[in-house]
């Protein structure tokens, strides 16, 4: 991920991507090549990986981003 994002981003699915029951995108019915599915919101950006060995509090940050997320069928 750029910025090292990850931890406490939240995921927004586009209405229109079909899913099962408990969330589960219906990969089945994606078209073929590139296909968007929603937004990541959000998350924490860190200066390294696996900070959490060498964290003094100044390595990760909350940030307000928003990254288009595709799946490539």
């Amino acid at each position: 991920m750029p910025g090292l994002l990850g931890a406490s981003a939240e995921f927004f699915i586009h209405p229109n991507i079909l899913q099962y029951e408990k969330g589960v995108i219906k990969y089945h019915a994606l078209l073929p090549g590139k296909n968007f599915i929603g937004y990541l919101y959000g998350g924490m950006e860190s200066t390294a990986p696996n900070i959490f060995f060498s964290n003094t509090g100044s390595q990760s940050r909350a940030v307000n981003k928003v990254l288009k997320v595709y799946i490539i069928k």
